[in-house]
């Protein structure tokens, strides 16, 4: 019985998903700032077919650092993450799913490259599980 519920979970959760944020965090005073412009435009470059739209987003929501969200098809985590991986080039990264649960996409089911940026608490807060 377990093995099934664990399924039906796991079939709510995917039909939820209906893609990806990447988050690539920036000093906007900085050489950083530079660097996530690059990297940002090697992704655009290199995987058009999986990015739905790019933009800085600069401090909202749950983040308190400046950053540039790419927002990428569910198919594309395979292609895109491990080339993060390699190619982050120190920034912090935050990948999370996208599936109208913002406070568990964030907090418990996102991936993190580099160190972690503190999120908005008051903003978290305001959001349910």
């Amino acid at each position: 019985m377990h093995k099934k519920l664990l399924k039906q979970e796991w079939l709510k959760a995917n039909k939820a998903l209906t893609g990806y944020h990447v988050h690539v965090y920036f000093d906007p005073n900085t050489y950083s700032n530079a660097v996530a412009r690059v990297l940002e435009s090697e992704m655009l470059s290199l995987f058009p077919q999986h990015i739905n739209a790019s933009s800085p987003v600069g401090i909202v929501g749950p983040h308190t650092k400046h950053n540039i969200v790419v927002e990428i098809n569910k198919d594309a985590v395979t292609d895109i993450v491990p080339w993060l991986q390699f190619n982050n080039r120190g920034l912090s990264i935050l990948i999370h799913p996208e599936t109208g649960d913002d406070k568990r996409d964030h907090e418990n089911a996102a991936l993190w490259l580099n160190e972690p940026v503190a999120f908005n608490q008051k903003f978290m807060a305001g959001l349910r599980i």
